[in-house]
């Protein structure tokens, strides 16, 4: 009976499992998690305190209207979703200023979206607007279902986004502002305009674009009960197996026709599987760790090197009510100045509950000096001493909140940390990025499969919505799945082991558009509302 591993216990490992077991056909599935609990970068936290309790999603938590795998997927496991809420005043500090105004921010990036901007002055508004025009002209002539690998796109991967904005635009306002929206976008890691190219950034855009508002609901009971759920419908499958605090160091390929097969070995029980095909659904960073026997092609372990993944932790503070919203604030806010140490805030409050949930976002440099002053945290032996330590890295964090929100901010019943730079079996979020220069060198290597036994998935590696739960999904169904389907489904599968081609995703993207029942056919999704 063929046999698939899949390394990576995230929404795309779970997935791709979850639709390699629904089809029927005579297989089985293993999927190995480094950490103890499954979800990857989805994972959530149930906390409570005398008079109240709270789900906290650590990781992913949003949907947007166009997210049309992930609805459907929410629909399919009974969950419904309700409108993030936005009500009352938001907040931008920018350039050492504060504006407060009722709507929701228009970022540059955001085409068609109504919202509000800052009341610059005509001067830095002028700069603004020519500046995007150009990104836009840029963004525009990019490849569409395709990566912009080509060496004619190398000039605007050579160039860093960083120094793109000192030499478009003139005023310091402007500067800003563009450099602290690249470090917010979820596509973009997010990255340091220094550490990314302006190609990266402008595809970012056209795969995942701000306009279709990707945060425009959240999940009644959080984000984080999805792979709890994957995991156990898997297991009651009866023909797959989850294991989670396993950690996959080796991953051995052994020719031999039909023979052959892959060989994944477990560093924690010192152990081995055996499997005919791997799906490998970690962050291209993480790749870069695990030994392969052979050895990858060079393109790939040199692309998994210069794919690092963003740095954001999210800080989430937990009151027994949203106060903010007794101010006429609605929670949400964006800050480009560099007396503030977050870049974002968003209230994450489930309607119909009495607690309020501030997720406050720490990146990039923010988030390494923030963490320099408490160094020691996490290896702290001495119970006291760490709560202690705990405690004042909270509060520097509640200080900043209290600014803007008021002294209540400073008491929560709880906080609660997404410290993805901290997890190792993880290195970072939202997502990872390309450092300049590597989409047009080996850019084609990102999930491209080698040799008929390795495939690689993860929301890195889709062509819509990279950085996204739903580019996680599209990562799996539309992309190794289909390919494993039909793989698998050959007699024991000897002709598609002992076959030495490449597939890339753009090659299976085009076999599964092509699929009946594929693309626009699919039925739309329905989205539910709590009032």
């Amino acid at each position: 009976m063929p046999h698939v591993v899949i390394v990576g216990g995230g929404l795309a490992g779970l997935s791709l499992a979850t639709k390699l077991v629904g089809r029927g056909e005579d297989w089985t599935v293993t999927v190995i998690e480094a950490q103890e609990k499954v979800g990857g970068r989805m994972t959530k936290e149930d906390i409570s305190w005398e008079g109240g309790s709270a789900s906290i999603d650590l990781g992913g938590q949003w949907v947007g209207p166009t997210h049309r795998l992930l609805l459907s997927l929410l629909k399919d496991l009974g969950l419904s979703v309700f409108p993030s809420p936005s009500e009352g005043n938001s907040i931008l500090c920018f350039s050492r200023r504060t504006y407060f105004f009722e709507g929701t921010i228009d970022f540059a990036w955001m085409d068609g979206y109504e919202g509000k901007r800052p009341d610059f002055s005509p001067e830095v508004a002028e700069d603004f607007r020519q500046g995007w025009e150009k990104f836009c002209q840029l963004r525009d002539v990019l490849p569409r279902g395709k990566r912009p690998t080509e060496r004619e796109w190398r000039s605007l991967d050579d160039e860093t986004m960083g120094a793109w904005i000192e030499r478009t635009f003139t005023t310091e306002e402007a500067k800003e502002y563009f450099r602290a929206e690249t470090r917010f976008i979820g596509p973009l890691g997010p990255a340091d305009p220094s550490q990314t190219s302006l190609l990266n950034c402008a595809f970012a855009q056209v795969i995942a674009p701000q306009g279709e508002e990707p945060e425009e609901f959240l999940v009644d009971g959080g984000m984080g009960q999805i792979p709890l759920m994957l995991r156990e419908s898997l297991e009651k499958s009866g023909r797959a197996t989850v294991r989670s605090g396993c950690v996959v160091t080796e991953v051995e390929v052994v020719e031999g026709g039909g023979k052959g097969g892959v060989r994944v070995w477990i560093s924690r029980e010192s152990e081995s599987i055996k499997a005919d095909v791997v799906a490998l659904c970690i962050p291209p960073s993480r790749l870069s760790r695990l030994v392969f026997h052979p050895a990858l092609p060079a393109r790939h372990t040199t692309l998994f090197q210069r794919f690092p993944q963003g740095t954001c932790c999210k800080f989430l503070a937990v009151y027994d009510r949203p106060f903010w919203r007794e101010k006429r604030l609605s929670g949400n806010s964006f800050f480009c100045s560099p007396d503030v140490l977050f870049e974002a805030t968003a209230d994450a409050s489930k309607p119909g509950k009495p607690s309020g949930v501030l997720a406050v976002f720490i990146v990039g440099d923010l988030y390494f000096r923030w963490k320099k002053q408490f160094e020691g945290v996490e290896t702290e032996k001495d119970p006291e001493r760490r709560k202690s330590l705990e405690t004042a890295r909270n509060r520097v964090v509640l200080e900043e909140l209290s600014r803007f929100y008021g002294e209540e901010a400073l008491s929560p019943k709880a906080v609660v940390l997404g410290d993805w730079p901290a997890n190792q079996f993880v290195g970072g979020a939202y997502s990872g990025h390309a450092t300049p220069g590597t989409l047009t060198t080996v850019g084609e290597a990102l999930g491209e499969a080698v040799g008929g036994r390795l495939f690689f998935g993860g929301t890195e590696t889709a062509l819509r919505w990279a950085g996204y739960l739903e580019g996680a999904l599209e990562s799996a169904e539309r992309r190794a799945l289909f390919r494993l389907w039909k793989s698998l489904s050959t007699t024991m599968m000897t002709n598609f082991l002992t076959s030495r081609y490449r597939w890339t995703w753009v090659d299976v993207l085009s076999e599964v558009n092509e699929a009946p029942g594929a693309g626009a056919q699919d039925p739309p999704a329905v989205v539910e509302e709590n009032t």
